[in-house]
């Protein structure tokens, strides 16, 4: 009787180390499998490079603006969107988009029109990033991978009213030889804007 139980627990102690082993081998090979989709995400997250260009605005608030650019590859020459954002500043998530939108054929130059000039936040209002739209917008129209007439606007919260302020019929635009061929806002604050624009909105 006690050989059989020595037999039994025996069996079953094998059985549980065999099991031990399956599950640890599988557990190995999931860690190893996402460990690699987070590196490739990383990789595709910072496949552009940032670029400099002198900024719009007065000449009081005059500054080196600092923007992220992510092109696809190719000689193209390829449509473009100038990224704009909230009042809360530039972060990760611009570079997110940029990259987005990369991917999708497009270049994308994310603008930072706050950390040159020291500014954490304006949630209270900031009226120089449309002319830095602008700057962003010449930037691109120089660049030989970059279809100069098809060049579009995006902006988001703080940076959509300032993509309303570019696309605005008697606005701004009229400073710049550039022009945007579209825009887009995305949950912009919509007061004091006509909404006659020179071009395609969406908001």
């Amino acid at each position: 009787m006690s050989g059989a139980v020595g037999c039994t627990t025996l069996y079953y102690s094998k059985a549980f180390e065999t099991l031990t082993m399956e599950a640890l081998m599988r557990i190995c090979l999931i860690f190893t499998t996402m460990l690699a989709t987070l590196m490739s995400f990383a990789i595709q997250a910072y496949a552009g490079k940032f670029v400099g260009f002198e900024s719009g605005g007065d000449q009081s608030n005059q500054a080196r603006i600092i923007g992220y650019l992510a092109r696809p590859p190719g000689t193209g020459p390829f449509p473009a969107i100038v990224v704009l954002h909230g009042c809360g500043g530039f972060h990760q998530d611009m570079l997110a988009w940029a990259d987005r939108l990369r991917s999708w054929g497009y270049v994308a130059l994310a603008v930072d029109s706050f950390g040159s000039r020291g500014i954490e936040t304006a949630c209270g209002g900031f009226g120089d990033q449309p002319a830095d739209a602008f700057r962003a917008l010449a930037y691109l129209t120089t660049q030989p991978y970059v279809r100069a007439d098809h060049v579009a606007v995006l902006g988001f919260s703080m940076g959509g009213a300032s993509v309303l302020a570019a696309l605005e019929r008697g606005s701004i635009s009229g400073l710049f030889p550039d022009k945007f061929r579209a825009g887009v806002a995305l949950y912009p604050p919509c007061s004091g804007s006509t909404g006659v624009m020179i071009a395609p909105t969406l908001d």
